[in-house]
C-alpha cells in the first residue's frame, strides 16, 4: 500500500468496530479539543490515543513513514526555538497540536473510504449539491494525478528526469493547460446530460418528423476564423445510421459538436428533432434528446462512481430512490452491474466508454452522436464495444453518426457514408456505391484494405 491520493480516497479498511459516522464525530471532536485546549497533558493523550488506534488500524508503513517525518520535522523546529532562545510552553503545545492533527488524519483516511463518506453526508442532511461537488472535484483530482503520470512516465520513456526543473515546469504547463481544457469541455457537457428543466430547448415531439437532423449550407468557423467545416448539407432520417468518415483534421468531430449543439453554426441553418437550432449560447442550442459519445469519455464524466454517473443525467427528473433504480436497471441491462461500485478513474479506457454510453442512453435519446467510439481500442475490444453500442441502441433506439477510421469495424446496419475531404462533403451516399470511387479506393489503399475484406467484415 502507498500513500497515493487514490488509494486515501477508495480504499480505506477499518479494523476497529466504529461506525464511519462515529468516526467522522471522534475525528471533529478530536480536531476541536486540539485546537483549543492549551494544556500539555491532554494533547499528549490525544497523541497517545491517535498513535494507539493508528497501531490497532495497522497503518501502512508509509503513512507511519509520513508521520514520524513530519514529527521529526516539527522536533526540528522546536530544537531551533531552543537554540534561539525562544524556547517557551507555546512551542511544545505547537509541536503536540502538529502531531495530534497530523495522526488522527491519517488515522481517518487510512480507515474510511469517500464513498463511505458520502453516505455518512447524506445520512447528515448534509446538501446534496455540496456532496455533488466535493466528489466531482475529488474525481477530476484524481484525473489531472493520472494525467501527471502519465506525462512523467513518457519522459521517462525518453530518457528525461520528469522532476528536473525544466522539465517539470512544461509539464506542469501542460497539465494546467489540459485541465482548463478539460473543464471547458465539461461546462459545455454539463447541459447534454441534463433534463430539459436545466436548458431553455423545448422538448417538442417529433410527431412524426421524418428528418431527425437537417442542415442547409452549413458553414462552421473556428474561434481564430479559420474554417472548420464548409457549405454543408445533408438530412438524417429517423432511425437511420450514418458512417462519417474522413481524413484526420477533415471536421468529423467538428460536425458532430454542431449537431449536438456545442458548436455553433456560423452560417446556414440547422434544423433538430423538426425544430431551427440557432442562438449565440450553448444552453439555447442543445437539446437532451441529442447524446454526443467524445473520443476520450474522461471529458464527460461528473461523478467519482459508475452508479452516481450514469444517474447524474437524470437527478432533476427523479428523486435519489427512482435514479439509482433507472441506472441500475440499465446497467444490468448492458452487462454493466459488475462495475456499478467501482471508481471510473479506475476502469479501463474500454470499460469508460461503456460506461459513458450508458450515462447518454440512460435519458432515451433519439440521435446519439459517437465520436471515433473504437479508438485507442485492439480489435477484440472494439468489436466488443460495437456489440455493446447495437445492444444499447436496442435499449434505446436512436437515429447515429458513427465517425470512424476503423474500416473493418463497420456495423452491419451502416448503409450510408458522409465522406469528409478539405471541409466538405464529398460523398453522400451508400457504401457500396462509396467504396467504387475514388476516394474510397484511396481511403482503402491507405487502410490496407481489399473490398472483398471489406464486405466480409
Amino acid at each position: 500500500m502507498t500513500l497515493s491520493p487514490d488509494i486515501a480516497l477508495f480504499d480505506g479498511k477499518a479494523k476497529l468496530p466504529l461506525h464511519p459516522r462515529e468516526r467522522l464525530f471522534l475525528l471533529l471532536g478530536v480536531l476541536l479539543v486540539n485546537a483549543v485546549w492549551e494544556s500539555l497533558i491532554p494533547l499528549g493523550v490525544l497523541l497517545g490515543l491517535g498513535v494507539l488506534f493508528s497501531g490497532i488500524e495497522k497503518l501502512s508503513k508509509n503513512r507511519w513513514r509520513i508521520f514520524a517525518l513530519s514529527f521529526l520535522g516539527a522536533g526540528g523546529i522546536y530544537f531551533f526555538a531552543h537554540r534561539m532562545g525562544l524556547l517557551s510552553d507555546r512551542w511544545i503545545i505547537l509541536s503536540l497540536r502538529f502531531g495530534v492533527g497530523l495522526i488522527w488524519g491519517l488515522w481517518f483516511s487510512s480507515t474510511l473510504s469517500w464513498p463511505q463518506l458520502k453516505r455518512v453526508f447524506h445520512s447528515l442532511a448534509i446538501p446534496p449539491l455540496l456532496i455533488e461537488l466535493i466528489d466531482s472535484s475529488l474525481f477530476q483530482a484524481m484525473l489531472v494525478v493520472e494525467e501527471k503520470n502519465r506525462q512523467c512516465k513518457a519522459l521517462y520513456l525518453r530518457g528525461a528526469n520528469p522532476y528536473q526543473l525544466s522539465h517539470l515546469t512544461s509539464l506542469m504547463g501542460g497539465i494546467i493547460v489540459k485541465s482548463l481544457s478539460r473543464g471547458e469541455m465539461l461546462s459545455n457537457f454539463q447541459l447534454l446530460r441534463l433534463d430539459s428543466e436545466e436548458i431553455n430547448t423545448v422538448a417538442e415531439p417529433l410527431s412524426g418528423q421524418s428528418d431527425i437532423v437537417q442542415i442547409k449550407n452549413g458553414t462552421l468557423l473556428g474561434e481564430d476564423q479559420a474554417v472548420l467545416l464548409s457549405d454543408l448539407s445533408f438530412s438524417l432520417h429517423r432511425g437511420e445510421w450514418i458512417l462519417l468518415a474522413g481524413r484526420s483534421g477533415s471536421g468529423k468531430s467538428s460536425l458532430l459538436g454542431a449537431c449536438a449543439g456545442i458548436n455553433e453554426w456560423s452560417r446556414g441553418e440547422m434544423i433538430r428533432f423538426g425544430k431551427a437550432v440557432q442562438g449565440k449560447e450553448i444552453r439555447n442550442r442543445v437539446d437532451h434528446r441529442a447524446g454526443l459519445l467524445l473520443q476520450n469519455p474522461e471529458d464527460q464524466f461528473f461523478c467519482s462512481t459508475v452508479l452516481e454517473d450514469v444517474a447524474w443525467g437524470i437527478r432533476k427528473e427523479f428523486d435519489e430512490a427512482k435514479r439509482r433504480e433507472l441506472a441500475q436497471a440499465i446497467l444490468a441491462d448492458l452487462d454493466l452491474t459488475h462495475l456499478s461500485g467501482r471508481p471510473i478513474h479506475r476502469l479501463s479506457f474500454g470499460e469508460k466508454k461503456r460506461v459513458a454510453l450508458a450515462g447518454l442512453v440512460v435519458r432515451k435519446p433519439s440521435l446519439l452522436l459517437l465520436d471515433e467510439p473504437t479508438l485507442g481500442l485492439d480489435p477484440i475490444s472494439a468489436q466488443d464495444l460495437i456489440s455493446f453500442i447495437e445492444r444499447c441502441l436496442e435499449y434505446s433506439p436512436a437515429s447515429v453518426i458513427w465517425a470512424t477510421h476503423d474500416l473493418p469495424l463497420i456495423p452491419g446496419r451502416m448503409k450510408r457514408i458522409l465522406f469528409l475531404d478539405e471541409k466538405r462533403i464529398v460523398f453522400d451516399g451508400s457504401l457500396a456505391l462509396f467504396w467504387k470511387t475514388q476516394q474510397g479506393e484511396c481511403w482503402m489503399k491507405s487502410n490496407k484494405m481489399s473490398l472483398g475484406a471489406l464486405n466480409h467484415a
